[in-house]
């Protein structure tokens, strides 16, 4: 897979936060922030030459990353990989949901 489906912002709105101003981005745009600068740091780490492992390693982050922004509930991945909020991926944003898809 070659692109990565990406939901417009009314699906993941930034929340204001109570105190202090500012603002909460929402997991999806968080997770999608993760697996462009992992998908930067694997091209830089191309063109630098880096080792077989090392690019076999951020390839299967990017791999990590983009499984929890399809579905938070993935299993199998390390828990020090998910942190310690389960976030809510794609598949959980639409089961129950009856959507229109656009393509």
């Amino acid at each position: 897979m070659w692109t990565v489906p990406v939901p417009p912002v009314p699906i993941r709105p930034s929340v204001p936060q109570d105190m202090g101003g500012g603002s909460t981005e929402d997991d999806i745009t968080v997770k999608l922030q993760e697996i462009i600068e992992m998908n930067n740091a694997l091209k830089l780490a191309l063109e630098k030459g880096a080792t077989m492992k090392m690019v076999a390693e951020d390839w299967e982050y990017l791999q990590i990353l983009v499984a929890l922004f399809i579905n938070g509930e993935t299993p199998g991945i390390p828990r020090q990989i998910m942190g310690t909020k389960l976030i809510r991926g794609l598949s959980q944003r639409l089961k129950g949901k009856q959507v229109r898809m656009h393509y």
